[in-house]
């Protein structure tokens, strides 16, 4: 994992004596985006063809099942060096994995198995990880384990709720739930960059009296006075967002989502964002702010009639949990991305969101060079487990507003079907509160006619059971195919020619 100038410099250093000594694994180069080029232990022999090649193919963490997978899996990368790894712990539990619904019933599902395997084979916390491709993904894993009473550990990221775009806009929600709580406000004035700094902000606190009157009460008085210093162009910015958050104001009773989006989109946020951010930073960033709306959407489906201010107060809610459960406590179940497991090794680990498009990743997809990173990937999150390795995916995840049935990703179509084994945990009640099956939409059938608030009335054209939730596809007569979830989709049946 060394660059182009990293390797130069060393063949400057070793061109007199020839004396040069390199441990590496073509199969974990998984640094690419920094800078690694992989060539470099590709083509060393042909650099120093006198060179000595010792393989060290024996593994002594993983057991004999796991070690097979992976090596299965990172054999359909051609550009890698040949090697026939071998363990002396035989045998082993099969790879297990699991189908969820979405991204918390895959969270849920995780938790459970945790919980069982703490119980039944008495492992520690710390035994466990939780990998993913992407620190967006972290969010329903650390919402689930904090009700769930699972101590966990974020390594080389902070948590969801802490990330810095994630408290950007949530304290700007709660400007407009309650425009009084005044500490909101200088975090929108460093969002907006309006030449307000801490001087500033003390004063506009003054103006208020006590919050007698809030900051956005004030700073028309205040932008006209003499002395501010505020460039003309950052006052015309000012009350933009002025008229902006009065009239999302008038918009609170409309759905949560909807309004969180809607101000993202009217503030620029993803272009504020991106003045300063190099483009991985600025993709993850954007990624954190659409799980965020993505985490909107689920209260909004588990608490129907929900409004802005009581899912602030659950976004705190689960924050506290999450500090009480996890304060100072090193036993603790690991999250991480797959980058941050590289040389490290647990019993246990699960790995997550083996879709296309997720994993591997979409920017991946049409590059052969960048599927095979992320095939390395995928064979260093598999060699991180000791005993038990579990994959994960969804058929069914909301990404961007919109649900998508992602194909299962390619690596775990590489792991022949005799190294695995389907875990099935239908039977279980769900880990997050949600609504029953009411006992007319468990009767839906094919053929039956429904009404939908927003779409109007349409036929069911397919069914599906999935865990614990059933889902049906219907044709609207006026919008089209829609795959809808008895669980939450607020309809009821009707007769063909009621509509």
């Amino acid at each position: 994992d060394i660059n182009q100038a990293q390797y130069t410099l060393i063949q400057l250093l070793a061109r007199k004596d020839k004396n040069l000594f390199v441990v590496g694994d073509p199969d974990q180069s998984i640094y690419r985006f920094r800078g690694a080029d992989l060539s470099n232990i590709i083509h060393f022999e042909e650099d120093y063809p006198k060179c000595r090649i010792i393989k060290l193919e024996q593994n002594y963490r993983s057991s004999e099942m796991i070690l097979k997978g992976a090596s299965l899996v990172i054999r359909n990368n051609r550009y890698r060096k040949e090697k026939e790894l071998w363990t002396s712990k035989k045998g082993g539990e099969k790879i297990k994995y699991y189908e969820a619904n979405s991204a918390m019933d895959e969270a849920e599902f995780v938790a459970r198995e945790i919980q069982d395997l703490r119980n039944s084979v008495h492992w520690e916390w710390s035994h466990f990880v939780v990998l993913y491709r992407t620190n967006s993904q972290s969010r329903a894993f650390e919402e689930v384990f904090a009700k769930s009473n699972i101590p966990f550990k974020l390594v080389g990221s902070i948590r969801f709720y802490e990330r810095i775009e994630v408290k950007d806009l949530i304290s700007l929600l709660k400007i407009i739930d309650n425009p009084y709580e005044q500490g909101n406000y200088k975090r929108w004035l460093g969002i907006g960059k309006f030449g307000i700094g801490d001087k500033g902000f003390q004063k506009l606190l003054e103006m208020t009296h006590n919050g007698e009157k809030t900051i956005f009460d004030i700073l028309p008085d205040y932008l006209q006075k003499s002395g501010n210093r505020i460039t003309n162009e950052n006052k015309e910015k000012i009350f933009s967002h002025l008229k902006l958050f009065m009239d999302l104001q008038k918009k609170k009773k409309m759905g949560i989502s909807t309004l969180a989006e809607d101000l993202v989109k009217k503030i620029g946020y993803y272009q504020l964002m991106g003045i300063e951010d190099d483009r991985i930073k600025l993709e993850s960033k954007i990624e954190n702010v659409k799980s965020l709306i993505q985490s909107i959407r689920e209260y909004e489906k588990m608490n129907p009639g929900s409004d802005l201010n009581s899912f602030l107060n659950y976004i705190s809610l689960i924050s506290d949990l999450d500090h009480l459960e996890n304060r100072g406590n090193e036993n603790a179940v690991q999250l991480m991305t797959l980058h941050c497991a590289k040389g490290l090794e647990f019993p246990v680990v699960f790995l997550t969101g083996l879709e296309e498009g997720i994993f591997p990743h979409n920017k991946s997809l049409s590059s052969q060079v960048d599927l095979e990173e992320e095939r390395r990937l995928c064979y260093v999150g598999m060699t991180r487990a000791m005993e038990r390795l579990y994959l994960t995916y969804s058929w069914r995840r909301n990404m961007d507003g919109s649900t998508k049935f992602n194909q299962i990703s390619r690596f775990f179509q590489e792991i022949p079907g005799e190294y695995k084994e389907k875990v099935v945990r239908i039977a279980d009640a769900p880990l997050m509160e949600k609504k029953n099956l009411t006992q007319m939409n468990q009767s839906l059938k094919i053929n039956d006619w429904i009404m939908h608030p927003d779409w109007g009335s349409g036929m069911i054209i397919s069914k599906k059971e999935a865990g614990q939730d059933q889902y049906i596809t219907v044709q609207f007569r006026s919008q089209g195919i829609k795959i809808l979830s008895l669980k939450y989709a607020p309809i009821k049946k009707i007769e063909k020619n009621s509509q």
